[in-house]
Protein backbone atom coordinates (compact mmCIF):
# COMPACT_ATOMS: atom_id res chain seq x y z
CA UNK A 1 0.00 0.00 0.00
CA UNK A 2 1.29 3.86 -1.14
CA UNK A 3 1.95 5.56 1.67
CA UNK A 4 0.52 9.20 1.47
CA UNK A 5 3.09 12.27 1.89
CA UNK A 6 1.22 13.19 4.35
CA UNK A 7 0.86 10.00 6.41
CA UNK A 8 2.79 9.87 9.69
CA UNK A 9 4.65 7.25 8.47
CA UNK A 10 6.69 9.12 5.55
CA UNK A 11 6.83 11.71 8.29
CA UNK A 12 9.14 9.76 10.11
CA UNK A 13 10.90 8.78 7.08
CA UNK A 14 11.19 12.57 6.07
CA UNK A 15 12.85 13.37 9.65
CA UNK A 16 14.81 10.19 9.17
CA UNK A 17 16.20 11.35 5.91
CA UNK A 18 16.98 14.39 7.49
CA UNK A 19 18.95 12.48 10.12
CA UNK A 20 20.89 10.40 8.01
CA UNK A 21 22.53 13.50 6.02
CA UNK A 22 23.07 15.64 8.72
CA UNK A 23 24.28 13.73 12.32
CA UNK A 24 24.45 11.06 10.04
CA UNK A 25 27.06 12.24 7.79
CA UNK A 26 28.85 14.64 10.56
CA UNK A 27 29.42 10.60 12.16
CA UNK A 28 30.59 9.50 8.49
CA UNK A 29 32.80 12.52 8.36
CA UNK A 30 34.61 12.27 11.43
CA UNK A 31 35.08 8.51 10.65
CA UNK A 32 37.16 9.48 7.75
CA UNK A 33 38.85 12.25 10.33
CA UNK A 34 39.74 9.36 12.92
CA UNK A 35 41.12 7.30 10.18
CA UNK A 36 43.11 9.80 8.63
CA UNK A 37 45.48 8.73 12.10
CA UNK A 38 43.91 11.56 14.79
CA UNK A 39 44.24 8.74 16.91
CA UNK A 40 45.96 10.65 19.66
CA UNK A 41 41.74 11.49 20.73
CA UNK A 42 39.02 9.02 20.60
CA UNK A 43 36.66 9.89 17.88
CA UNK A 44 34.12 11.42 20.49
CA UNK A 45 36.66 14.38 21.23
CA UNK A 46 37.65 15.01 17.70
CA UNK A 47 34.04 14.99 16.02
CA UNK A 48 32.05 17.58 19.25
CA UNK A 49 34.79 18.89 21.11
CA UNK A 50 34.35 16.96 24.15
CA UNK A 51 32.91 18.38 27.49
CA UNK A 52 31.32 21.95 25.86
CA UNK A 53 29.12 20.03 23.60
CA UNK A 54 28.19 17.42 25.58
CA UNK A 55 26.85 20.05 28.34
CA UNK A 56 25.11 22.23 25.65
CA UNK A 57 23.50 19.13 24.57
CA UNK A 58 21.97 18.15 27.22
CA UNK A 59 20.58 21.74 28.51
CA UNK A 60 19.58 21.83 24.59
CA UNK A 61 17.72 18.39 24.89
CA UNK A 62 15.83 19.51 27.79
CA UNK A 63 14.49 22.61 26.76
CA UNK A 64 13.75 21.64 23.05
CA UNK A 65 10.74 19.80 24.14
CA UNK A 66 9.34 23.00 24.95
CA UNK A 67 10.12 24.57 22.43
CA UNK A 68 8.46 21.83 20.25
CA UNK A 69 5.37 23.64 21.16
CA UNK A 70 5.91 26.94 20.33
CA UNK A 71 7.95 25.92 17.08
CA UNK A 72 7.05 24.13 13.84
CA UNK A 73 8.81 20.87 14.41
CA UNK A 74 10.70 21.21 11.04
CA UNK A 75 11.91 24.77 11.96
CA UNK A 76 13.74 22.80 15.07
CA UNK A 77 14.83 20.04 12.84
CA UNK A 78 16.22 22.48 10.94
CA UNK A 79 18.01 24.43 13.51
CA UNK A 80 19.45 21.38 14.54
CA UNK A 81 20.66 19.92 11.22
CA UNK A 82 22.33 23.22 10.50
CA UNK A 83 25.04 22.86 13.54
CA UNK A 84 26.62 19.87 11.76
CA UNK A 85 27.30 22.07 8.68
CA UNK A 86 28.38 24.90 10.55
CA UNK A 87 30.64 22.49 12.81
CA UNK A 88 32.37 20.67 9.67
CA UNK A 89 33.09 23.96 8.27
CA UNK A 90 34.52 25.32 11.02
CA UNK A 91 37.00 21.63 11.92
CA UNK A 92 38.24 22.39 8.69
CA UNK A 93 39.08 26.08 9.64
CA UNK A 94 40.82 24.85 12.88
CA UNK A 95 42.57 21.83 10.64
CA UNK A 96 44.42 24.73 9.12
CA UNK A 97 45.50 26.67 11.94
CA UNK A 98 45.39 23.31 14.78
CA UNK A 99 46.18 24.16 18.72
CA UNK A 100 47.62 25.91 20.00
CA UNK A 101 46.72 28.34 17.48
CA UNK A 102 45.14 31.50 18.66
CA UNK A 103 42.00 30.52 15.89
CA UNK A 104 41.43 27.02 17.31
CA UNK A 105 41.25 28.00 20.84
CA UNK A 106 38.26 30.53 20.19
CA UNK A 107 36.79 28.58 17.23
CA UNK A 108 36.92 25.40 19.06
CA UNK A 109 34.77 25.94 21.94
CA UNK A 110 32.48 28.52 20.75
CA UNK A 111 31.99 25.24 17.74
CA UNK A 112 31.36 22.85 20.20
CA UNK A 113 28.69 24.37 22.30
CA UNK A 114 26.78 25.45 18.92
CA UNK A 115 27.07 21.52 18.05
CA UNK A 116 25.70 21.03 21.09
CA UNK A 117 22.48 23.32 20.84
CA UNK A 118 22.11 21.73 17.54
CA UNK A 119 21.93 18.40 18.80
CA UNK A 120 19.95 18.86 21.44
CA UNK A 121 17.39 20.64 19.52
CA UNK A 122 17.49 18.23 17.11
CA UNK A 123 17.75 14.78 19.34
CA UNK A 124 14.41 15.99 21.19
CA UNK A 125 12.54 16.47 17.91
CA UNK A 126 12.95 13.07 16.83
CA UNK A 127 12.24 11.53 20.52
CA UNK A 128 9.00 13.56 20.71
CA UNK A 129 7.97 13.19 17.02
CA UNK A 130 8.57 8.97 17.21
CA UNK A 131 6.04 9.15 20.24
CA UNK A 132 3.59 11.25 19.27
CA UNK A 133 2.80 10.49 15.21
CA UNK A 134 2.14 6.63 15.84
CA UNK A 135 -0.55 5.06 17.14
CA UNK A 136 -0.35 3.02 20.42
CA UNK A 137 0.28 -0.22 18.41
CA UNK A 138 2.88 0.86 16.09
CA UNK A 139 4.99 3.01 18.86
CA UNK A 140 8.17 0.60 18.71
CA UNK A 141 8.28 0.51 14.76
CA UNK A 142 8.19 3.97 14.20
CA UNK A 143 11.26 3.78 16.70
CA UNK A 144 13.06 1.35 14.47
CA UNK A 145 12.50 2.83 11.23
CA UNK A 146 13.84 6.42 12.31
CA UNK A 147 16.90 4.40 14.19
CA UNK A 148 17.76 2.37 11.20
CA UNK A 149 18.27 5.69 9.07
CA UNK A 150 19.82 7.73 11.95
CA UNK A 151 22.49 4.33 12.30
CA UNK A 152 23.66 4.23 8.65
CA UNK A 153 24.92 7.85 8.51
CA UNK A 154 27.56 6.00 11.15
CA UNK A 155 27.85 2.80 9.95
CA UNK A 156 28.45 4.43 5.90
CA UNK A 157 30.88 6.87 7.23
CA UNK A 158 33.16 3.68 9.24
CA UNK A 159 32.63 1.43 5.73
CA UNK A 160 33.87 4.02 3.79
CA UNK A 161 36.89 4.46 6.25
CA UNK A 162 37.95 0.73 6.19
CA UNK A 163 38.07 0.61 2.43
CA UNK A 164 40.40 3.29 2.42
CA UNK A 165 42.08 2.08 5.21
CA UNK A 166 42.53 -1.25 3.83
CA UNK A 167 43.50 0.36 0.06
CA UNK A 168 45.27 3.64 1.37
CA UNK A 169 46.45 4.22 5.09
CA UNK A 170 47.67 7.06 4.42
CA UNK A 171 44.98 8.66 2.97
CA UNK A 172 44.26 12.67 3.96
CA UNK A 173 40.89 14.43 4.48
CA UNK A 174 41.05 17.50 2.02
CA UNK A 175 39.52 20.62 2.26
CA UNK A 176 37.08 19.31 -0.52
CA UNK A 177 36.37 16.56 1.00
CA UNK A 178 35.33 18.72 3.72
CA UNK A 179 33.43 21.35 1.65
CA UNK A 180 31.26 18.38 0.30
CA UNK A 181 30.20 17.25 3.33
CA UNK A 182 29.43 20.49 4.69
CA UNK A 183 27.10 20.79 1.74
CA UNK A 184 25.73 17.45 2.26
CA UNK A 185 24.22 18.22 5.98
CA UNK A 186 23.69 21.90 4.42
CA UNK A 187 21.26 20.17 1.96
CA UNK A 188 20.02 17.62 4.67
CA UNK A 189 18.85 20.57 6.92
CA UNK A 190 16.80 22.56 4.13
CA UNK A 191 15.46 18.85 3.38
CA UNK A 192 13.44 19.11 7.36
CA UNK A 193 11.84 22.24 5.86
CA UNK A 194 9.69 19.48 3.43
CA UNK A 195 8.17 17.74 6.54
CA UNK A 196 4.37 18.82 7.32
CA UNK A 197 2.91 20.36 9.89
CA UNK A 198 1.66 18.55 13.03
CA UNK A 199 -2.09 19.72 12.36
CA UNK A 200 -2.13 18.20 8.70
CA UNK A 201 -0.73 14.95 9.84
CA UNK A 202 -3.93 11.92 10.66
CA UNK A 203 -2.67 8.49 11.99
CA UNK A 204 -3.52 5.44 10.64
CA UNK A 205 -6.72 4.98 12.77
CA UNK A 206 -7.90 8.10 11.86
CA UNK A 207 -7.20 10.36 14.65
CA UNK A 208 -5.51 13.71 14.10
CA UNK A 209 -2.27 14.71 15.84
CA UNK A 210 -3.94 17.87 17.33
CA UNK A 211 -0.81 19.69 17.93
CA UNK A 212 -1.40 22.62 20.94
CA UNK A 213 -2.11 26.43 20.27
CA UNK A 214 1.78 27.93 20.40
CA UNK A 215 2.38 28.14 23.16
CA UNK A 216 4.08 30.73 25.62
CA UNK A 217 8.13 30.33 27.04
CA UNK A 218 7.33 31.19 30.43
CA UNK A 219 4.20 28.61 30.75
CA UNK A 220 6.56 26.09 28.53
CA UNK A 221 9.35 26.65 31.12
CA UNK A 222 6.99 25.51 34.22
CA UNK A 223 5.56 22.70 32.98
CA UNK A 224 9.38 21.31 32.09
CA UNK A 225 10.06 22.20 35.58
CA UNK A 226 6.80 20.18 36.55
CA UNK A 227 8.59 17.12 34.41
CA UNK A 228 11.53 16.89 37.63
CA UNK A 229 8.58 16.25 39.92
CA UNK A 230 7.12 13.27 37.77
CA UNK A 231 7.06 9.80 40.09
CA UNK A 232 7.43 8.02 36.91
CA UNK A 233 10.00 10.30 35.01
CA UNK A 234 11.87 9.72 37.96
CA UNK A 235 11.88 6.20 38.18
CA UNK A 236 12.75 6.03 34.75
CA UNK A 237 15.90 8.09 34.98
CA UNK A 238 17.81 5.43 36.16
CA UNK A 239 16.98 3.54 32.66
CA UNK A 240 17.36 6.60 30.33
CA UNK A 241 20.82 7.64 31.81
CA UNK A 242 21.86 4.09 31.60
CA UNK A 243 20.47 4.04 27.57
CA UNK A 244 23.30 5.77 26.52
CA UNK A 245 25.87 5.44 29.47
CA UNK A 246 27.68 1.88 28.42
CA UNK A 247 28.05 4.09 24.75
CA UNK A 248 31.86 5.49 25.75
CA UNK A 249 33.71 2.35 27.33
CA UNK A 250 32.81 0.26 24.52
CA UNK A 251 34.03 2.27 22.34
CA UNK A 252 37.35 2.87 24.00
CA UNK A 253 37.79 0.02 26.41
CA UNK A 254 36.75 -2.51 23.31
CA UNK A 255 37.11 -1.94 20.04
CA UNK A 256 39.89 1.62 20.10
CA UNK A 257 41.70 -0.08 22.59
CA UNK A 258 41.64 -3.38 21.47
CA UNK A 259 42.08 -3.63 17.75
CA UNK A 260 43.75 -2.13 14.69
CA UNK A 261 42.48 1.29 13.45
CA UNK A 262 41.18 -0.47 9.98
CA UNK A 263 39.67 -3.36 12.27
CA UNK A 264 37.85 -0.62 14.50
CA UNK A 265 35.85 1.34 11.47
CA UNK A 266 34.80 -2.70 10.38
CA UNK A 267 33.84 -3.76 13.84
CA UNK A 268 31.41 0.26 14.16
CA UNK A 269 29.77 -0.78 10.55
CA UNK A 270 28.91 -4.37 12.10
CA UNK A 271 27.98 -2.14 15.68
CA UNK A 272 25.56 0.23 13.83
CA UNK A 273 24.07 -1.95 11.19
CA UNK A 274 23.92 -4.36 14.34
CA UNK A 275 21.42 -1.62 16.04
CA UNK A 276 18.97 -1.83 13.89
CA UNK A 277 18.50 -5.13 14.05
CA UNK A 278 17.90 -4.75 17.23
CA UNK A 279 15.73 -2.17 17.42
CA UNK A 280 13.14 -4.28 14.51
CA UNK A 281 13.46 -7.17 17.16
CA UNK A 282 12.07 -5.16 19.76
CA UNK A 283 9.43 -3.82 17.21
CA UNK A 284 8.53 -6.87 16.77
CA UNK A 285 7.91 -7.69 20.37
CA UNK A 286 6.41 -4.84 21.63
CA UNK A 287 4.21 -3.76 18.76
CA UNK A 288 2.02 -7.45 18.47
CA UNK A 289 -1.48 -7.71 19.45
CA UNK A 290 -1.19 -8.63 23.42
CA UNK A 291 -1.97 -6.87 25.81
CA UNK A 292 0.38 -3.65 26.87
CA UNK A 293 1.28 -4.71 30.23
CA UNK A 294 2.35 -7.91 28.74
CA UNK A 295 3.97 -6.89 25.89
CA UNK A 296 6.14 -4.69 28.43
CA UNK A 297 6.83 -7.63 30.39
CA UNK A 298 7.95 -9.38 27.44
CA UNK A 299 9.97 -6.72 26.66
CA UNK A 300 11.81 -6.61 29.66
CA UNK A 301 12.59 -10.34 30.11
CA UNK A 302 14.09 -10.18 26.95
CA UNK A 303 15.80 -7.33 27.45
CA UNK A 304 16.94 -8.54 30.25
CA UNK A 305 18.32 -11.57 29.18
CA UNK A 306 19.83 -9.97 26.38
CA UNK A 307 21.53 -7.51 28.65
CA UNK A 308 22.50 -10.92 30.69
CA UNK A 309 24.42 -12.33 27.91
CA UNK A 310 26.26 -9.97 26.33
CA UNK A 311 27.15 -8.40 29.56
CA UNK A 312 28.76 -11.71 30.83
CA UNK A 313 30.82 -11.65 27.80
CA UNK A 314 31.72 -8.00 28.61
CA UNK A 315 33.22 -8.75 32.00
CA UNK A 316 34.87 -11.50 30.67
CA UNK A 317 36.64 -9.65 28.10
CA UNK A 318 37.28 -7.12 30.72
CA UNK A 319 38.88 -9.46 33.34
CA UNK A 320 40.56 -11.74 30.75
CA UNK A 321 41.25 -10.64 27.46
CA UNK A 322 41.68 -6.74 28.01
CA UNK A 323 45.39 -6.82 27.94
CA UNK A 324 45.71 -9.48 25.37
CA UNK A 325 47.37 -6.83 22.80
CA UNK A 326 48.99 -3.84 22.94
CA UNK A 327 47.01 -0.76 22.62
CA UNK A 328 49.73 1.19 20.34
CA UNK A 329 49.14 -1.97 17.75
CA UNK A 330 46.18 -3.86 17.96
CA UNK A 331 44.51 -6.86 16.85
CA UNK A 332 43.92 -6.37 13.06
CA UNK A 333 40.97 -9.41 11.76
CA UNK A 334 42.97 -8.58 8.79
CA UNK A 335 46.47 -9.83 9.15
CA UNK A 336 49.05 -9.64 11.21
CA UNK A 337 48.66 -8.29 14.96
CA UNK A 338 45.42 -10.97 15.10
CA UNK A 339 44.69 -12.83 18.76
CA UNK A 340 43.19 -15.82 19.40
CA UNK A 341 39.90 -13.59 20.96
CA UNK A 342 40.07 -11.17 18.28
CA UNK A 343 37.28 -12.59 16.24
CA UNK A 344 35.46 -13.47 19.78
CA UNK A 345 35.98 -9.87 20.88
CA UNK A 346 34.68 -8.16 17.12
CA UNK A 347 31.44 -10.53 17.63
CA UNK A 348 30.68 -9.12 21.26
CA UNK A 349 31.57 -5.58 20.23
CA UNK A 350 28.62 -6.09 17.19
CA UNK A 351 26.27 -7.43 19.60
CA UNK A 352 26.65 -4.54 21.91
CA UNK A 353 24.97 -2.82 19.42
CA UNK A 354 21.95 -4.84 18.77
CA UNK A 355 21.79 -4.97 22.64
CA UNK A 356 22.36 -1.44 22.73
CA UNK A 357 19.29 -0.70 20.53
CA UNK A 358 16.85 -3.10 22.02
CA UNK A 359 17.72 -1.32 25.55
CA UNK A 360 17.19 2.47 23.52
CA UNK A 361 14.04 1.11 21.89
CA UNK A 362 12.56 -0.11 25.09
CA UNK A 363 13.03 3.28 26.99
CA UNK A 364 10.97 5.22 24.01
CA UNK A 365 8.64 3.22 23.78
CA UNK A 366 7.64 2.92 27.38
CA UNK A 367 8.10 6.62 27.73
CA UNK A 368 5.92 6.66 24.67
CA UNK A 369 3.35 4.39 26.79
CA UNK A 370 3.12 7.02 29.61
CA UNK A 371 0.69 9.34 27.38
CA UNK A 372 -0.55 10.41 24.11
CA UNK A 373 -1.11 13.98 24.13
CA UNK A 374 1.44 16.03 22.28
CA UNK A 375 2.12 18.77 23.81
CA UNK A 376 3.28 16.27 27.09
CA UNK A 377 4.95 13.83 24.35
CA UNK A 378 6.95 16.96 22.95
CA UNK A 379 8.60 17.27 26.91
CA UNK A 380 8.91 13.95 27.58
CA UNK A 381 10.84 13.44 24.55
CA UNK A 382 13.38 16.21 25.31
CA UNK A 383 13.44 14.86 28.91
CA UNK A 384 14.22 11.76 27.38
CA UNK A 385 16.99 12.92 24.94
CA UNK A 386 18.58 15.30 27.76
CA UNK A 387 18.57 12.36 29.96
CA UNK A 388 20.40 9.68 27.41
CA UNK A 389 22.63 12.28 26.50
CA UNK A 390 23.91 13.09 30.30
CA UNK A 391 24.58 9.54 30.62
CA UNK A 392 27.08 9.30 28.06
CA UNK A 393 28.22 12.76 29.34
CA UNK A 394 29.14 11.24 32.65
CA UNK A 395 30.42 8.34 30.96
CA UNK A 396 33.05 10.59 29.16
CA UNK A 397 33.75 12.32 31.71
CA UNK A 398 34.71 9.81 34.42
CA UNK A 399 36.63 8.14 31.96
CA UNK A 400 38.46 10.49 29.57
CA UNK A 401 39.78 12.03 32.73
CA UNK A 402 41.21 9.03 33.82
CA UNK A 403 38.64 8.46 37.27
CA UNK A 404 37.58 5.59 36.93
CA UNK A 405 39.52 2.41 35.15
CA UNK A 406 38.14 0.77 32.39
CA UNK A 407 37.19 -1.94 34.46
CA UNK A 408 35.39 0.17 36.87
CA UNK A 409 33.27 1.31 34.22
CA UNK A 410 32.24 -1.98 33.08
CA UNK A 411 31.21 -2.97 36.74
CA UNK A 412 28.91 0.37 36.96
CA UNK A 413 27.29 -0.50 33.69
CA UNK A 414 26.64 -3.28 34.58
CA UNK A 415 25.10 -2.07 38.09
CA UNK A 416 23.21 0.37 36.25
CA UNK A 417 21.79 -2.07 34.10
CA UNK A 418 20.29 -4.22 37.04
CA UNK A 419 18.78 -1.08 39.01
CA UNK A 420 17.33 0.28 35.97
CA UNK A 421 15.78 -2.47 35.04
CA UNK A 422 14.21 -2.95 38.29
CA UNK A 423 12.74 1.08 38.35
CA UNK A 424 11.47 0.10 34.46
CA UNK A 425 9.45 -2.79 36.13
CA UNK A 426 7.49 -0.63 38.84
CA UNK A 427 6.91 1.97 35.94
CA UNK A 428 5.13 -1.46 33.65
CA UNK A 429 3.13 -2.44 37.21
CA UNK A 430 1.31 0.97 36.58
CA UNK A 431 0.94 1.05 32.64
CA UNK A 432 -2.56 0.70 31.46
CA UNK A 433 -3.40 -0.80 28.28
CA UNK A 434 -4.41 2.52 26.56
CA UNK A 435 -3.19 5.72 27.43
CA UNK A 436 -6.88 7.16 25.86
CA UNK A 437 -8.46 7.79 29.34
CA UNK A 438 -5.63 9.34 31.29
CA UNK A 439 -5.07 11.79 27.87
CA UNK A 440 -9.21 12.76 27.99
CA UNK A 441 -8.65 13.64 31.91
CA UNK A 442 -5.65 15.71 31.01
CA UNK A 443 -7.34 17.37 28.08
CA UNK A 444 -10.41 18.45 30.46
CA UNK A 445 -7.88 19.56 33.54
CA UNK A 446 -6.36 22.00 30.54
CA UNK A 447 -9.56 23.46 29.54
Amino acid sequence: MMLSYRAPLTQIVILGMASLMTSGMHSAYFSLKFANGATGQSTTVISTGGSPFYWSAVIAAFLGGGLLNIIKPKHQVFVGGLSYSLYIALSAIIQQSPPPSPTATIVQPIASVLLGVGTGLLGSAQAALVMIYPTEDRKASYFATLWLLICLGPAMGDGMAFLLDSVNPKFTVTTSTSAAFAMITFFGSFWALSMCDPSTIIREDGTAVNPPEVGQISSELVQLGRLLKSPRLALLLLYLVTSNYFYYWQSTAINVHYFSLRTVHFNSVGFWLAQGVGAWLMAWILDSNRPRRTRAVIGLVVVLASCCVVWSGGLLYQFLAYNDVLPQAGADLFGLGSTPNAAAVSILYVLMGAVDAMFQAFAFWLVGALTNDYATLARFGGYLKSMQTLGVTLSWALGSAGQVRPSDQCIVIVVLICLSLVAAYVVILALQDTSKAADAALLEESK
